[in-house]
């Protein structure tokens, strides 16, 4: 086990220098300095300018991996899928539009020649800025920052640096105990006062007037259509809240939701259906324009046939012909026919004629 106290790097440098080439940073360190951390002997490593060695697989892991693969029906079909969207899709993001394992989608992009982008550097340091930004050291740095004076440019870097996904608390929940201590202070500690106050300054107004034209952009409007996109993608918005909705559990996609009877339908004929493979719901967004705006559709169903892959769309025959609708459809085509894919819309004809 790794110990507390200071390492003398004399001693285990010559080992390091003369053998990680060799091996993994997780396996010399296993093999040659267990009492020592793999971080520890990967920052020595580094400051020594010495690259470890990449993992090489048996023949038995190689086997394993291909047994694996096997399993699953990668049709022509799906290959093209997998590479048209890789460049734009997460892998985690593939698997669920084919209904196929992670690692499996790994393996197979390598073996059809394309490596999937690595995770953006910038998210990388991020995602360890936040996690090793304790109470402390933001007490520490509120501390050192008390009484210094900023200037224009250093304050708009450090608005820059807080702005969206760049904040650590972008998209994280406040806790009630948060929400209350926040209310505490504004209605109980001068919070109140000092925004009446400033509010009434200059600075205030035009602060104000500058947000106020800001909601009105086309920028923050696509902001905000791109964040209510995702919630829906994530289930966290449930719309047409006047159908029959719930949850189907299906062989082929698992527990899916449907936003109607309509979809409740479709589901149970894909689940009868012997070509298809597997399906998923509200795979993905496709951008699109309205009256000049730009707007997000999420269609309903993926499907993913022995020859072919299909986009869903199930909606009342009323509502197909709207302006609105005209426009998804049209984007949506535009989108398939880029990526070999048959968009299809399904009304309650549709559904009549198949179960009939």
């Amino acid at each position: 086990m790794p110990s507390g106290k200071p390492i003398n790097w004399n001693d285990h440098d010559p080992l390091i220098i003369e053998n990680l080439s060799n091996y993994t940073i997780t396996s010399f360190t296993k093999k040659f300095l267990p009492h020592i951390s793999e971080k520890a002997v990967g920052a020595r490593a580094r400051k020594l300018g010495i690259k470890a060695g990449r993992y090489k697989p048996t023949d038995e892991h190689k086997a394993k991996i291909s047994k694996k693969i096997q399993k699953y029906h990668f049709t022509p079909k799906i290959d093209k899928f997998l590479l048209n969207n890789a460049p734009n899709m997460a892998i985690k993001e593939l698997a669920v539009a084919v209904n196929i394992a992670k690692s499996a989608i790994w393996i197979r992009l390598k073996e059809l020649g394309y490596v999937h982008q690595k995770e953006d550097i910038e998210a990388k340091h991020k995602r360890r800025t936040t996690e090793a930004m304790t109470d402390e050291v933001r007490r520490k740095l509120s501390e050192s920052s008390r009484g210094r004076v900023f200037t224009p440019a250093h304050k708009e870097k450090i608005s820059e640096g807080l702005k969206g996904e760049k904040n650590g608390q972008y998209g994280k929940p406040i806790s009630e105990k948060r929400k209350r201590k926040m209310l505490d202070t504004y209605f109980n500690h001068g919070g109140l006062e000092k925004t009446k106050k400033w509010l009434n300054s200059p600075a205030g107004r035009a602060a104000l007037e500058k947000t106020i034209k800001t909601t009105k952009s086309r920028e923050f409007r696509k902001r905000i259509s791109h964040i209510i996109t995702q919630k829906i993608l994530r289930g966290e918005i449930r719309l047409n809240v006047n159908s029959k909705q719930g949850y189907h559990v299906s062989p082929k996609a698992g527990r899916v939701y449907y936003r109607s009877s309509y979809e409740l339908a479709y589901y149970k004929m894909l689940d009868r259906d012997g070509d298809v493979i597997s399906y998923t719901t509200e795979p993905f967004s496709i951008p699109y324009v309205f009256e000049g705006k730009e707007k997000n559709y999420v269609p309903d169903i993926l499907v993913v046939r022995k020859q072919s892959i299909e986009l869903i769309e199930v909606k009342p025959q009323k509502l197909v012909e709207l302006p609105v609708n005209q426009s998804k459809a049209e984007a949506a085509e535009e989108y398939c026919e880029d990526k070999d894919i048959d968009y299809k819309i399904i009304t309650e004809k549709e559904l009549k004629d198949k179960q009939g």
